[in-house]
């Protein structure tokens, strides 16, 4: 690894560390002190931002009593965006302008009520806030403690990447309990921001050298991830996510009965890289991550819980000579409450596909984007959703079930070459296994397979598949404002009236 990248302790390109949250003032309050702790140790300055999504004012004003505690114990700049700066936000951005209101308020609020989460549009306020500016993002549940592999070094490796992977290119370890995975931690004392301001927006030719930097063009760097010790951040019944661990991981996991078994009723995870490996394609936790916004980045599906591998596949359609970074370092993820698998999840027959699962089989099967502009790149994906989004119902449900037909295809060839491969399994990860590919997909036939599951529960049928086709619509609508969005907020945020508001 080139020398300069850990020589100095001033950031060149990140600026704000933001912190999306909803209803947890308190955990918040815990984390952001972490981080701030440990910017201060090393002399690092930039902004921290509260970015929340509580429908309760109550709570946000709980949010903002602490920020001015900490603002009055650390004197650091802290700014603060919930409800009413967003909607302050928005008009300001709507005078004067063609954006459809609509479209911009979806971006950032539940317009549509189809009663899911909203964390995407919390990180749309993110991106909105921040035009043309490095930012690092974690969750309100994480903790700057920062361990490392003993063996971890700090070179570069190109790497392709495995897009059915949740481990590659990492490190991948499970746990029976968190005491054990934090005994088993190697703590060191290092500038949590720094490490992503060392490769945003960085060449892997200048990361590594010019002369291996050819293996990967002129691609930069537009996200980095840093480990995860603690929660795997996995939704609830999505135990089976283990059968799509990769690699030397794979083989330690199925090892034996005892591991595999501890491994699918708990969450404890260490996902980490042994050095920074630069990939094309990534599936990694958006607990922490480094975003490049210099450029223009697309902006976030609003709506569901699983915004961040969407965005992961965005990125790699929509720019695909770019680059994902993992650095060899990981840091702590322990949500409020303790959590853990049900060991039968493994053999749970599926119930249904929700709304993220069609999304994601659809963009699957678009093609990369090459336009040499991005605001090019972006439109001509946001046609390919409004045309998706506006299919007569009947056609849209027939399109959506070849969609995931050819979706789970994929997934189920790829878990059956890795059970003929890995022959030295354990036999209860083979059982389990088979058993989920026997039974897991089998309503791929069902009647209601198209109709997301989380909608069928307060719509009608007809009802529900009109919703998830506005949706779609919708997201290609704010794809192709989405450019003009980011400039009227370059120049509200370059006037000093930025979305989030400065705590003092």
């Amino acid at each position: 690894m080139s020398p300069q990248l850990m020589c100095n302790n001033r950031l060149t390109v990140v600026k704000t560390l933001a912190m999306p949250t909803c209803d947890r003032v308190e955990f918040a309050a815990r984390s952001l002190r972490t981080f701030i702790e440990n910017s201060l140790r090393f002399g690092l300055e930039c902004d921290y931002v509260i970015y929340d999504d509580s429908l309760s004012p109550q709570t946000r004003n709980g949010y903002r009593t602490m920020l001015k505690a900490l603002r009055k114990e650390f004197g650091v700049s802290l700014c603060y965006a919930g409800f009413e700066e967003k909607i302050s936000f928005l008009k300001q951005l709507l005078t004067g302008s063609e954006i459809p209101p609509e479209i911009a308020k979806y971006s950032l609020f539940d317009m549509h009520k189809h009663r899911d989460s909203t964390p995407g549009a919390n990180r749309n306020a993110v991106l909105l806030d921040n035009p043309g500016r490095a930012l690092v993002s974690v969750d309100d549940d994480t903790f700057c403690h920062v361990s490392r592999l003993s063996d971890a070094t700090n070179d570069v490796e190109a790497v392709p990447g495995d897009i059915y992977s949740v481990s590659d290119p990492c490190e991948f370890v499970s746990f029976t309990d968190r005491k054990q995975l934090l005994e088993s931690l190697c703590y060191t004392d290092t500038p949590f921001l720094q490490i992503h301001d060392n490769v945003l927006g960085k060449t892997f030719g200048e990361l590594a050298g010019e002369q291996l930097g050819a293996t990967l063009g002129e691609g930069k760097v537009l996200l980095s991830f840093n480990g995860l010790a603690g929660d795997c951040a996995w939704a609830p019944l999505t135990s089976f996510f283990y059968f799509l661990v990769t690699g030397p991981s794979l083989l330690r996991l199925t090892s034996s009965a005892a591991v595999y078994e501890a491994a699918r009723s708990s969450r404890e995870i260490l996902r980490v890289s042994r050095r920074i490996f630069v990939t094309p394609i990534s599936a990694s936790p958006s607990a922490f991550v480094g975003m490049d916004n210099r450029e223009l980045l697309p902006p976030f599906m609003p709506l569901g819980r699983t915004e961040d591998n969407f965005y992961w596949e965005m990125k790699r359609k929509c720019f695909p000579n770019d680059l994902f970074a993992h650095l060899p370092w990981a840091l702590l993820h322990e949500p409020p409450r303790g959590r853990h698998f049900h060991p039968a999840d493994m053999r749970r027959p599926r119930q249904g596909f929700d709304f993220h699962s069609i999304v994601m089989a659809f963009l699957r099967s678009l093609p990369k984007m090459f336009h040499p502009r991005i605001s090019d790149r972006l439109a001509a994906m946001g046609k390919e959703f409004v045309s998706f989004g506006n299919l007569d119902v009947r056609e849209f449900e027939m399109t959506v079930k070849d969609l995931l037909r050819r979706d789970v295809k994929g997934i189920k060839d790829c878990l059956e070459k890795k059970l003929e491969e890995n022959t030295d399994g354990c036999k209860l990860w083979r059982e389990d296994m088979e058993v989920f590919l026997e039974g897991s997909w089998s309503l791929l036939d069902g009647p209601d397979v198209a109709v997301p599951v989380e909608f069928s529960c307060f719509q009608g049928r007809t009802e529900a598949l009109e919703l998830a086709k506005k949706l779609i619509s919708a997201y290609g609508q704010l794809l192709l404002i989405w450019p003009h969005m980011i400039e009227k907020a370059a120049k509200l945020r370059n006037s000093e009236n930025r979305l989030a508001k400065p705590i003092s």
